[in-house]
């Protein structure tokens, strides 16, 4: 079956290349793998405005993973950094901040706060060496409305939004940690 075939709300389709294009409805965007942004774990909490938080005890959504939490950072020009928490007794958190500076807040034990590094900073030879430093891949509208034909490495669909489908960043994971994903495709149509 073919996602395009049914009428399913979600689809996550991951491509090695995307040359030629089919129509698709307006929900569906393929976007493209650019280059890697490079984060810095810090000793605190990052500072500024707070544009997102979420928390729960369940591994869904923005807290799948840290890669899915640094992926909406990293899509998300606003965001200088994240903080990520999970472990036995933390619940698991995500939040996004408009600057990651010098605070004086200490993070918990099991909390982490990353800061996204500048085009210079990313260039220091100490920082760039470092094993601790986490890379996010930056990704860019390729073609909207469209699907790609061929290339196919992965595909899947559905009406509930869990798994890959349960948020754009959750689906740009998967093709960030796929090193022959160059493209991915995100379908939310409501109807």
């Amino acid at each position: 079956d073919d996602p395009r075939d049914t009428d399913k709300r979600f689809e996550c389709s991951l491509y090695a290349d995307c040359e030629h294009f089919e129509e698709a409805n307006a929900a569906a965007a393929v976007y493209q793998k650019e280059s890697p942004v490079l984060y810095a774990p810090r000793v605190s909490l990052c500072d500024g405005e707070k544009l997102w938080a979420v928390s729960g005890q369940r591994a869904e959504g923005l807290l799948l993973s840290r890669e899915v939490c640094e992926a909406a950072c990293t899509s998300n020009e606003s965001c200088a950094g994240y903080v990520w928490s999970e472990g036995l007794d933390v619940q698991r958190a995500c939040g996004g901040y408009s600057s990651c500076g010098a605070s004086s807040s200490r993070p918990h034990a099991g909390v982490t706060a990353f800061k996204k590094l500048s085009p210079d900073e990313a260039k220091s030879e100490p920082i760039a060496a470092s094993a601790s430093v986490a890379k996010g891949v930056r990704y860019t509208t390729f073609a909207a409305n469209r699907y790609c034909e061929g290339g196919k490495l992965h595909s899947e669909w559905g009406d509930k939004p869990s798994g890959v489908l349960a948020h754009r960043w959750v689906c740009e994971a998967a093709c960030t940690s796929d090193a022959q994903c160059a493209y991915y495709l995100w379908k939310d149509d409501p109807r």
